[in-house]
This record gives C-alpha cells, sequence and structure tokens, in this order.
C-alpha cells in the first residue's frame, strides 16, 4: 500500500553521503526512507487530490521524457518542501559542490537548488505547481468520470489526461538528487494516477471507491515496483534531470 506524505517523518529521509556517475554521464545522490528507496508515496489522500496545471508533455529533444504540472497545497507542498530543505542540508554537510563553483553555504547552495514546485503568477492559482516525470510505460493510469463515481474507473493513459482534471498520484523518486553543473533538485516520477474528469475545483470532501486503484503503486500496468518494461526498484537509483 501508498504511504500518504502527510505520514511521512522527515527525519527518516536519508541521503547518500557523496555524489555517485549515472549511466547517463551525469550525478545523482540516492535517497531513502526508512533505509529503502523512497517508493509509493500517496500524494494526497483520500479527501484530497490535485488539479491537473499542465496536461502531459513530451519533451521536444528527449522523447522519452514525458512529466506533467499538479497543483500541490498543504501537506503534498510541504512534503515536497522538506525533502528539498533536506536537500540543501545534506549539500552543505557533506560538500557535495566544489569551492571553485560558489561558496557552499547554506543560504548559496539553496538558491541553487532547481526545485520542483513553481509558484503561479495568477491570483486564482494559490497552491504551487508540482513538476512529476509521467512515462507512459511507467505510469499507470485510471479515470473515473466524476468524484461520485470512482467505483467506475477504467484504465486509461497519460494521453487521456487534460489541464483542469483532478488526480490523485502515487510517485516515487527517481532515486534521489540529480545534478547539472552547479544545479540540483529532485526528480520524481508517478507510477500510478487515479484521475478524475468532472468535479468542482477544490473540493475536499471524503471520496471513496478507492479499491479501483492501485494504491500499492510501481506503475508498468501491474502494479509493483518493477513490473514495467525495462524499469526495476534499482532503477529508481538514477533520477532524471528535469
Amino acid at each position: 500500500m501508498a504511504t500518504p506524505c502527510a505520514q511521512i517523518d522527515m527525519n527518516d529521509i536519508s541521503f547518500a553521503p557523496k555524489p555517485e556517475p549515472n549511466r547517463n554521464g551525469g550525478k545523482y545522490v540516492s535517497i531513502s526512507h526508512q533505509g529503502e528507496h523512497m517508493v509509493n508515496i500517496l500524494l494526497g489522500d483520500e479527501s484530497t487530490f490535485s488539479r491537473v496545471a499542465f496536461a502531459p508533455e513530451q519533451d521536444k529533444t528527449k522523447p522519452e521524457k514525458w512529466t506533467m504540472k499538479i497543483e500541490v497545497g498543504g501537506a503534498r507542498e510541504a512534503f515536497v518542501r522538506g525533502i528539498e530543505a533536506k536537500a540543501v542540508q545534506a549539500a552543505v554537510a557533506n560538500g557535495w559542490f566544489k569551492k571553485g563553483l560558489f561558496e557552499p553555504s547554506a543560504d548559496a547552495v539553496k538558491s541553487q537548488i532547481n526545485s520542483t514546485l513553481k509558484e503561479s503568477a495568477k491570483a486564482e492559482y494559490p497552491d504551487p505547481s508540482f513538476k512529476m516525470h509521467c512515462p507512459p510505460e511507467v505510469t499507470d493510469v485510471m479515470i473515473a468520470p466524476s468524484m461520485d463515481a470512482l467505483h467506475e474507473a477504467q484504465p486509461g493513459t497519460i494521453h487521456d489526461i487534460t489541464q483542469g482534471m483532478l488526480v490523485l498520484p502515487v510517485i516515487r523518486t527517481k532515486g534521489g538528487v540529480w545534478f547539472s553543473g552547479s544545479s540540483f533538485g529532485l526528480a520524481c516520477e508517478a507510477t500510478n494516477l487515479l484521475v478524475v474528469k468532472k468535479t468542482a475545483r477544490g473540493s475536499k470532501r471524503k471520496l471513496t471507491g478507492l479499491a479501483a486503484f492501485n494504491l500499492g503503486g510501481g506503475g508498468g500496468n501491474s502494479g509493483g515496483c518493477g513490473s514495467a518494461p525495462g524499469s526495476s526498484c534499482s532503477d529508481a537509483g538514477e533520477p532524471r534531470s528535469p
């Protein structure tokens, strides 16, 4: 079963002491929760879905790369900001950056993080958007016609998701922290998405029928970490850059 992000104790989050090379020629620092890969994290809960701010989009230069953005607030925002703050602390404590790049103080390192959260310039969207990867071969999608009919959810794909729909994602970190020059950040991937086509924006009422959604996470159209072709729990050890 997936763990609601609000139940994650930041004291249980840890980072490897130093960056390691990945297969793409970059570097990453692995992140874990209670000593295990951070997988099956429910970004929300049974009463909190997120609005799709930007529908899934394919990168024009890297066609294998798909991302989407959802609005997050409350415990969801606090969860992401908490991990990013821990990453800054770990970067300073473990000397992840060479002194030649910039003075590795806490403030300087914080200014280098490429956050997955972006504030909207529009007042009608007070919650920041959260960017996550959603590769079609990994991300399982279930689509319900409305909040009152979650039990009618049917299999779909990321191509069925449009702006304004609501979504409850199960995510995992792609290993942890990626590095690109003097920048760094978190790479998160959706393994499961429960999508609702029609609902009033900002609904907070209790939801039922979540049995139609595989809260176990893992992706790959059958659930469980590593069930997707070419993926495994160890794949989470090498994060994608944003």
